[in-house]
C-alpha cells in the first residue's frame, strides 16, 4: 500500500512540475506577443489612423 502512494506522489508531483512549466511557458508567450504587438503593430495602426 505505501509503494502505491509513493508512486502516486511521484506522479503528482511530475504533473506540478509541467503544470508549472506550462504556466510559465504561457506567460512568457503572452509578454513576447504583448511586446512585439505594442512595437511592431502599434505604430503602423497609429500611422493608419492618422
Amino acid at each position: 500500500m505505501k509503494l502505491l502512494a509513493d508512486e502516486k506522489a511521484q506522479v503528482g508531483t511530475e504533473s506540478l512540475i509541467a503544470i508549472a512549466i506550462a504556466v510559465v511557458a504561457a506567460i512568457g508567450v503572452g509578454y513576447y506577443l504583448k511586446t512585439f504587438v505594442t512595437n511592431k503593430v502599434q505604430p503602423e495602426v497609429n500611422e493608419k489612423l492618422s
